[in-house]
């Protein structure tokens, strides 16, 4: 949607790709308000799918066995939203993030549930990969990224040479709950109202860093 906001609708089992040239899109969202999109498969695409800044929406949408591979920039981009949710989506072999977060406006209420992310930061190897992240959240402003939620996924597992599974940066109640994971997850900038949970025994040395942040929890 641009301009009119889209409502009440449902897209499922749809297939894009192709839109490799720079700034490509396989699927764009905009103004939706209560919309799913259900087994979308978005891949090879220069952004797989992207949510541009949009004071408007999307809200209350829901993504639910969406895919973002092999995209050759990123797999998610998103720059707006509030109350998103995904559900068993997967996010893999993307040439830099699985998914990029940053607010344009206030952003808040995105759930992750049950994600599957590999083999992402394609277009780097060896220690320049490890160093990328396959999340990454970079909140701007005061309070304008918040309530961030990511439970019951895995990232990466058995691949300790694989990226770190998320950089948080300046994002406020952030949540990270019964995530497999072998990478470690960094947390900078001021970051608030953090807790965390790895389901299994990591093999990252360490499993958490931590760069200038304050009021963790």
């Amino acid at each position: 949607g641009d301009g009119a906001i889209i409502q009440f609708c449902i897209i499922q089992d749809v297939v894009v790709g192709g839109f490799g040239a720079t700034n490509g899109i396989g699927v764009k969202v905009g103004s939706c308000l209560e919309t799913s999109f259900e087994n979308v498969d978005s891949y090879n695409n220069y952004n797989n799918w992207e949510i541009p800044p949009n004071i408007s929406g999307p809200t209350s949408t829901i993504f639910i066995e969406c895919h973002a591979r092999a995209g050759y920039n990123i797999g998610w981009k998103l720059q707006s939203g509030y109350g998103l949710t995904w559900a068993n989506c997967v996010f893999e072999s993307n040439a830099k993030e699985a998914l990029w977060c940053s607010n344009s406006t206030s952003m808040h209420n995105l759930t992750f549930i049950g994600s599957h992310v590999e083999s992402n930061w394609t277009s780097l190897s060896g220690g320049a990969r490890q160093a990328e992240a396959s999340f990454r959240f970079v909140g701007v402003g005061g309070s304008g990224l918040r309530q961030i939620t990511i439970i019951n996924g895995d990232f990466d597992l058995g691949n300790s040479a694989a990226p770190r599974s998320g950089d948080i940066n300046n994002v406020k109640d952030f949540k990270w709950d019964n995530v497999a994971s072998n990478n470690p997850l960094m947390l900078r900038g001021a970051t608030t109202g953090y807790s965390a949970n790895f389901a299994i025994d990591s093999s990252a040395s360490p499993l958490f860093e931590f760069f200038d942040t304050a009021h963790l929890h």
